[in-house]
């Protein structure tokens, strides 16, 4: 009979599959969620009340490895795949629910490593093969989080795909962008949905480093207190949450999440809500920038020769730019924020402009179209100036302190530098053609 080690509102259930070290009950162990996953937890200390333990995600294939003694303990702690470690209470009294949560960072900070050259000392097996296949096949429906839209009921208009499909659209941009903050990734994947008032169950690995700051953010709403300070504090991202309240706005749409896990509803907004704070957000967007707006290319030509090589080919031949597919996704994001070319990767008529012109004129262009951009116009607002000739260029760290709160400390590092660079060179070439 499958034996849970703790009901995870951010996994499910979580079943122990193999026990590594037992003194007075598990201390090491693995684990497997209602998804399939893997999880390894290790104990760290009890006091009157209760044990504290971390967890970390795992592979199989390190999982066997761990198993077969091909790796030490220290190892698989110490180089574990995921930015995100897990902090799990359990309480002594069966009646008290146990704790968990979701760190992004060091688990050296959190526990004292054990010594190198330690390896497992037994295996016990807790799952019998038929229980383990069990969770496995069940785990492709299981689902975290379930996303429900509806109208109000005095609204007779019906909800159709043009009202729903936005809100997937935005919930995942919101998600991505607040978890590019730690540099680490991850989708919204849809489980399963239902008809009438629309229901979405979708499931994510991280997205429960987002859910407690939905939750808070729910319940200002409710009390109608400011929400600005709270945004900004906790980086959440603005532009789909103006995009999000926008739509609910428009579409006279109500939208609550809940944590299918805890049966939590954590997330609910109405039209009303959203009219009562949207000048609020959409007077902290206007300063607000995303990692996709702030470019990363320093050099001009290589963004000028990828724009001819898409125009000339109708499409871009990878292999002719000479870059890594690292630095043509930066090239290729940078000539979209100059407008030189489309979401979908097309030539613009500005790019066909740029590609015409003398190269003295191309750089012309792009000054005109950077200080045209969501970014440069930004800059501009900031430093409180006319245009992006007035702008000082070694205030771009600053400028993305402010106003790029998505962007970890790395990234805003290395894109600072290129706006640096960009300003120095464009305001050469500015003209002013007002």
């Amino acid at each position: 009979m499958k034996k849970v080690f703790i009901k995870s509102s951010i996994h499910g259930d979580l079943y122990f599959r193999s026990v590594y070290d037992y003194f007075d009950g598990p201390k090491l162990f693995s684990v497997i969620s209602n998804r399939g996953k893997f999880l390894l937890v290790y104990w760290i200390d009890e006091d009157e009340d209760d044990y504290t333990w971390v967890a970390i995600d795992i592979s199989k294939t390190k999982l066997l490895a761990l198993e077969k003694k091909a790796i030490d303990i220290f190892s698989i702690l110490n180089e574990k795949e995921e930015k995100i470690y897990y902090r799990i209470v359990t309480p002594f009294n069966k009646n008290n629910i146990p704790y968990i949560e979701s760190i992004v960072g060091d688990i050296r900070n959190e526990i004292m490593m054990p010594d190198k050259g330690i390896f497992i000392s037994m295996i016990e097996n807790y799952l019998a093969d038929a229980e383990f296949n069990e969770i496995i096949e069940s785990g492709i429906m299981h689902a975290d989080y379930s996303l429900h839209i509806d109208r109000p009921k005095t609204s007779k208009a019906l909800i159709d795909f043009s009202s729903i499909s936005p809100v997937f659209e935005t919930f995942n941009e919101l998600f991505k962008d607040f978890i590019s903050i730690f540099d680490i990734h991850d989708k919204l994947l849809p489980v399963s949905g239902k008809p009438g008032s629309f229901i979405v169950d979708f499931n994510s690995n991280k997205f429960n480093l987002i859910e407690s700051h939905l939750k808070e953010l729910t319940h200002r709403i409710i009390n109608r207190v400011e929400i600005g300070t709270f945004i900004k504090q906790n980086k959440i991202p603005l532009q789909p949450l103006e995009k999000l309240f926008t739509h609910i706005s428009n579409q006279n749409l109500i939208i609550d999440m809940s944590n299918k896990n805890s049966d939590e509803e954590f997330l609910k907004i109405r039209k009303v809500d959203a009219d009562f704070y949207l000048k609020e957000i959409s007077k902290l967007t206007s300063l607000d920038l995303s990692s996709a707006q702030v470019p990363q290319a320093d050099t001009f030509s290589r963004i000028f020769n990828l724009v001819e090589n898409i125009w000339k080919n109708g499409y871009l031949d990878k292999e002719a730019t000479g870059l890594s597919a690292r630095h043509i996704a930066y090239y290729e994001d940078a000539a979209n924020i100059l407008g030189f070319i489309s979401d979908a990767g097309i030539v613009t008529s500005v790019g066909q402009q740029m590609i015409l012109a003398s190269d003295d004129s191309k750089l012309s262009i792009a000054a005109k179209c950077f200080e045209n951009s969501h970014c440069g116009w930004t800059w501009v607002m900031w430093s409180e100036v006319e245009n992006i000739s007035q702008i000082k260029p070694e205030t771009a760290k600053r400028f993305l302190d402010e106003c790029a709160l998505t962007l970890s400390e790395e990234t805003k590092l290395r894109r600072s530098r290129t706006l640096k660079t960009w300003c120095n060179l464009l305001q050469e070439h500015y003209k002013d053609w007002t």
